[in-house]
């Protein structure tokens, strides 16, 4: 993939946190990803590395449909990745709740965010990761499962729009008590 791809991202098909994460741009760092990757067992995905800014979006089910958060925006210093020691111990990134990029931009995220919602059948909530590149956002991926810990980003974006977390789980266990219904 580098032949085709100055710089790529592989990362495990499942998981989370970023564990096994690697930016690849020469030989070497391909071997060590290989070397990770063939230790941890677990399958891989490679894509192509995508510059911009890097935006990550709450969705959160509601009685008329899903419903976007504000889009928070990560900050990066030269040379760092948002890997596991840069999103839980804060070692050259910077989280904005809300995002400070035009309201277009946020606006095409939170769009972004809600199709793939929708388009993968989420229900309760998730959170979907994307880079805006000069042609607009490039989805990431979806998680499923985001973290409801102080720290994560799901928690700052509803805090962001003054939804509390009680009204958020209990949201939450509403959609569950319907979906055990049917």
């Amino acid at each position: 993939m580098l032949a085709i791809y100055r710089r790529i991202v592989v990362k495990p098909v499942a998981g989370g946190s970023s564990v096994g994460l690697y930016h690849v741009a020469s030989a070497e760092e391909a071997e060590r990803a290989a070397r990770g990757i063939d230790e941890s067992g677990e399958a891989c995905l490679a894509e192509e590395f995508v510059s911009g800014t890097e935006l990550t979006v709450g969705i959160v089910d509601g009685p008329s449909g899903p419903r976007a958060l504000p889009a928070s925006e990560v900050r990066l210093e030269e040379g760092r990745a948002f890997d596991y020691e840069g999103k839980y111990l804060g070692k050259g990134t910077r989280e904005i709740t809300p995002a400070e990029v035009p309201a277009a931009v946020s606006r095409a995220a939170q769009d972004l965010a809600v199709a793939a919602h929708q388009a993968l059948g989420c229900e309760g909530y998730s959170r979907t990761d994307a880079i805006v590149s000069a042609k607009g956002p490039v989805f990431l991926e979806l998680n499923t499962l985001p973290g409801l810990t102080r720290a994560s980003f799901l928690p700052q974006q509803l805090a962001a729009e003054g939804t509390s977390m009680l009204s958020f789980l209990e949201g939450q266990l509403a959609i569950a008590r319907r979906r055990r219904d049917r």
